[in-house]
C-alpha cells in the first residue's frame, strides 16, 4: 500500500492525540464506545493538527476537508463492543443495540459493533439521527438479494477494517422496484460514511453501484476492491481519500460526486492513497471541484485511448483550427520554396510552378487546391475538407432529418435530444433511479479520466491515465501546480472550457487528438512533453461536445478572447496539426519551447488569430512551409528559415558564432522545411553560421526524442550552409 508522507503524518498525529486522551488499542479497555468514535472538534471550531495538515490551501474555491477522529480512529477493544457473530441467516448478539429477525441484522443505536462470520441477509443501520455507529469488520462475508449493508439513518457510520481481516459484501442482481426507497448499491448509505483500518474489503455489485453514500464519503485506510456494473464508488455530496488502496472496476464512472443542488457539494478531494480504476465511462467525475493534492492514480476509461472511435486516430480537422490568419502561403503571402519568391507576390512566369508546371517538391499549392498531405489532386477536383466539410466519417450515414424541421432525429444508443439554454442541442441519456424513487440523476456517457464541473486542480501526486475521451477535463478551469502526469487520450490530453494554468509539475501526453486546450492558456513553469495528432497547444475557447453529456466530438470555438502565454517551463511537442495555436494572442516571454510540427501543408508550427510577440525565452519550431506563420513582434533576434531541401528527421541543425563555436543545435523527429528560431544567445548585429549534419552527443539540454535542443558542448562538426547577421525583430532567410 502506498502511504504518502502527509497521510502517515496525519494518522500518527491523530493516534497520538487519541492515546493521550485515554483511548486504548485493540485488546485494552477504554475504547470502542460511541464517544471513542466522536469528533475532536466541530466544523466551526479550531482544527486539530491532523486536520490542519490536510488543508494545504485556504482558497475558498477549494474544498476544505476535516479528517477527524471519527475518520482516523481504527483502534478498538472487544470489551467495549457489542459482539456479533454471523452465521447463515441469523446471528449471535452479545451486548445491546442490535437484533436479528428474518435475515436482517438491525443496528438501532450508536456505539461500536464487532462483527465476524458469514451472513445470508442484510445489515441495516437505523439509529437516532445524532448517533455515531462504528462497525468493526473482522472477517465478515455478507451476501444479500438486496443491499448487504444499508445505512438508513445515523449521524455517521464508520467501517473499521480490522488488521489482517478479509471482508466481503455481495449483492443480488435485482431489487423490489415497488419499494419506496431502492438501495441501488451493494454498500448503500443515506448518511455520512467513513472507511478506515488496515484490513481488506471486497464489494461485488450485480444490480447497479458498488458503494453509494448520499452524503459525504471518506476513506482514510484499508485495502478496498469494488466491482460494479454501474458506478464504482459514489459520494454524492463529496468523496475524500487520505490513505489506503482502492481498486475499482465499473461499467459506468469509477468515482463520482454528483450533487447538483448545492454548489458547495459535488466535490472530490484526494489527499493520498492509491487508486486504480477501470471504467466504462469517466474515471473520476466531480460535479463541482476535483482537487488532487497527493496520491497515486492509475486509470483506464472507455477501453483506453486506442479503443474503436478514438478521435486521435481520425484527425479530420487538419486545417489548423481557426487561429491562423495567413492562409496558404505562410501567413504573410504565398511562398514557393525554391522559387526565389519570399515576398508574397506571385511567382515569375518562368519560375517553378508557373503556367501549370509541376511545382517543386515541398511547394505550397494555390488556395483551394491543397490536399492534407501537401499533394495535388490529378483530376483537379476539390480536395476533401476533412472535419469542416459535409463528409460523414467512413462507414457512417447521417441521420434522416424530419420534414417538419423541428423534431430532432433519433440518436445512437437510445439517446434523446434536449435543448440547453443558450446553447446547442446535445444528446442526453434517459435518467435512472438513484435510490429514492423521487430522485433521478442523469447518466453521463463520456469516457474521460479526471473530470470536473467548475475547477480541476492538481497540486501533487501521480496520474497515469489511458482514456478514450479527454484524460483531464473541466467545464471551467484547470490548474496544475505540481505532480507527475502520464496521459494517453483518444481526444484531448488536457481540456479546460475556460482557463488552463500550468505553473509546475511534469506532464507527458503520449497520445492525443489535441494535447492541451483552453480558452486562456498560461504556462509559467513545468516540464511538458506533448504528442498530438492535431494541435499541440490550442488556445481556442468554447467547449467540446463532451463538456456535459455525450462523447467527444467536434469542438466549438470562440474567437478573439483566446490567448496563449508562455513565460517559463520547458515544453516539447510533436504535433500533426499546429504546434502552438491561438485563436487570439500568442505571447512568449520565457521558458524553452521546442516544436516538431506538421508535415502536411495545411498547418504550421505556429498559428495565431491575433498578434504574436516574443520578449524572451527560447523558441525553436519546425514544420511544413505551407501554413507557417512568423511572430510579428520580437524584442530579441528571431529568424524564419525556409529550406529549399527539406531537413530529414534526426538531422542536427546548429547555430555557430562567427569563429565557428557552436552555440546550440536542434534535432527534430520529423522532416521539415520551415524553422522558426528565437534565441536569447543571439546578439543584434553579430554574424552567425548555420550548420547542418552536426554530430550531437549525450543527453539534450532540453526536450526528448520528439524534439531536442543541445548546447554547444554536445555538438561537433557539421556543414555550413549559410551565414546571417542577427537583426532586431524578425528576419526571414531562404536556405539552399
Amino acid at each position: 500500500m502506498k502511504n504518502t508522507f502527509r497521510a502517515r503524518l496525519a494518522l500518527l498525529l491523530a493516534l497520538l492525540m487519541l492515546s493521550a486522551s485515554g483511548c486504548s488499542s485493540q485488546g485494552d479497555a477504554g475504547s470502542g464506545s460511541s464517544s471513542a468514535a466522536g469528533e475532536s472538534s466541530t466544523s466551526s471550531g479550531p482544527q486539530t493538527t491532523a486536520q490542519a495538515a490536510s488543508n494545504p490551501s485556504s482558497d475558498s474555491s477549494l474544498p476544505q476537508k476535516e479528517y477527524t477522529q471519527k475518520d482516523l480512529n481504527d483502534q478498538w477493544a472487544e470489551s467495549d463492543c457489542t459482539v456479533i457473530t454471523l452465521s447463515g441467516s441469523t446471528a449471535a448478539v452479545q451486548g445491546s443495540g442490535a437484533s436479528v429477525t428474518g435475515g436482517v441484522l438491525t443496528i438501532s443505536k450508536g456505539g461500536d459493533y464487532l462483527l465476524s462470520g458469514e451472513f445470508a441477509g442484510q445489515i441495516l443501520v437505523n439509529s437516532d439521527k445524532a448517533d455515531d455507529v462504528r462497525l468493526i469488520l473482522d472477517g465478515v462475508s455478507v451476501t444479500s438479494d438486496s443491499a448487504p449493508l444499508w445505512v438508513q439513518q445515523a449521524d455517521k457510520v464508520i467501517l473499521t477494517l480490522a488488521e489482517g481481516s478479509e471482508n466481503a459484501f455481495t449483492d443480488g442482481s435485482s431489487r423490489d422496484e415497488s419499494a419506496e426507497t431502492i438501495p441501488n448499491a451493494a454498500l448503500y448509505s443515506q448518511d455520512d460514511l467513513s472507511i478506515n483500518g488496515s484490513g481488506s474489503l471486497t464489494v461485488t455489485a450485480s444490480y447497479d453501484h458498488g458503494i453509494f453514500c448520499k452524503n459525504d464519503l471518506t476513506i482514510t485506510g484499508g485495502n478496498i476492491s469494488v466491482t460494479a456494473p454501474g458506478d464504482g464508488v459514489k459520494g454524492k455530496d463529496s468523496f475524500a481519500m487520505l490513505d489506503g488502496v482502492l481498486t475499482i472496476e465499473a461499467g459506468q464512472d469509477g468515482i463520482q460526486a454528483s450533487e447538483t443542488d448545492d454548489p458547495a457539494d459535488g466535490w472530490v478531494r484526494l489527499d493520498g492513497g492509491s487508486i486504480s480504476i477501470t471504467a466504462g465511462q469517466d474515471g473520476i467525475q466531480a460535479e463541482t471541484v476535483l482537487w488532487l493534492i497527493d496520491g497515486q492514480l492509475d486509470m483506464v476509461t472507455g477501453g483506453g485511448s486506442h479503443a474503436d472511435g478514438a478521435k486521435a486516430d481520425n484527425p479530420t480537422d487538419m486545417m489548423g483550427g481557426k487561429g491562423g490568419m495567413g492562409g496558404f502561403g505562410g501567413g504573410r503571402g504565398g511562398f514557393f520554396p525554391g522559387s526565389g519568391n519570399d515576398t508574397g507576390s506571385a511567382p515569375a512566369e518562368d519560375a517553378p510552378g508557373a503556367d501549370g508546371a509541376a511545382p517543386p517538391e515541398g511547394a505550397t499549392p494555390p488556395e483551394g487546391m491543397p490536399d492534407m498531405d501537401g499533394s495535388f489532386p490529378t483530376d483537379g477536383a476539390r480536395p476533401d475538407k476533412g472535419g469542416r466539410g459535409n463528409k460523414m466519417p467512413e462507414g457512417e450515414v447521417p441521420p434522416e432529418m424530419p420534414s417538419d424541421g423541428k423534431t430532432m432525429p433519433d440518436m445512437p444508443g437510445g439517446a434523446i435530444q434536449t435543448a440547453q439554454s443558450g446553447g446547442a442541442v446535445s444528446p442526453m441519456i434517459l435518467p435512472t433511479a438513484e435510490g429514492d424513487t423521487a430522485e433521478t440523476e442523469s447518466v453521463s456517457d463520456s469516457m474521460k479520466g479526471l473530470k470536473a464541473g467548475t475547477l480541476l486542480q492538481i497540486d501533487g501526486g501521480s496520474v497515469s491515465a489511458d482514456c478514450l475521451d479527454d484524460t483531464v477535463h473541466c467545464n471551467g478551469d484547470v490548474v496544475i501546480t505540481g505532480g507527475v502526469l502520464s496521459l494517453s487520450s483518444g481526444d484531448d490530453g488536457v481540456h479546460a472550457d475556460n482557463a488552463l494554468t500550468i505553473s509546475g509539475g511534469e506532464l507527458t501526453v503520449s497520445r492525443s487528438y489535441e494535447g492541451l486546450e483552453g480558452l486562456v492558456m498560461d504556462i509559467s513553469d513545468g516540464i511538458l512533453f506533448i504528442t498530438a495528432a492535431d494541435d499541440g497547444l490550442n488556445a481556442a475557447g468554447g467547449n467540446d461536445s463532451s463538456s456535459g453529456f455525450g462523447m467527444f466530438g467536434r469542438d466549438s470555438f470562440a474567437d478573439g478572447s483566446a490567448s496563449l502565454t508562455i513565460s517559463g517551463g520547458r515544453l516539447t511537442m510533436d504535433a500533426g496539426g499546429d504546434g502552438l495555436d491561438s485563436n487570439g494572442q500568442l505571447t512568449l516571454s520565457g521558458g524553452t519551447v521546442l516544436v516538431a510540427g506538421p508535415t502536411n501543408s495545411g498547418n504550421g508550427a505556429l498559428d495565431f488569430g491575433g498578434s504574436c510577440s516574443i520578449t524572451g525565452g527560447t523558441l525553436i519550431a519546425s514544420g511544413s512551409a505551407g501554413m507557417d506563420e512568423v511572430p510579428r513582434e520580437a524584442s530579441q533576434p528571431t529568424l524564419r528559415l525556409r529550406f529549399r531541401t527539406a531537413i530529414e528527421p534526426g538531422t542536427a541543425v546548429a547555430i555557430a558564432d562567427e569563429s565557428g563555436s557552436i552555440l546550440c543545435a536542434f534535432v527534430s523527429s520529423k522532416q521539415y522545411n520551415s524553422l522558426i528560431l528565437s534565441l536569447p544567445q543571439l546578439t543584434e548585429g553579430s554574424t552567425y553560421r548555420l550548420l547542418t549534419g552536426c554530430t550531437v552527443t549525450g543527453a539534450p539540454s532540453s526536450g526528448s526524442e520528439l524534439a531536442a535542443l543541445y548546447d554547444g558542448s554536445s555538438c561537433q562538426g557539421g556543414t555550413q550552409v549559410q551565414t546571417f547577421t542577427a537583426q532586431s525583430g524578425v528576419s526571414e532567410l531562404t536556405v539552399g
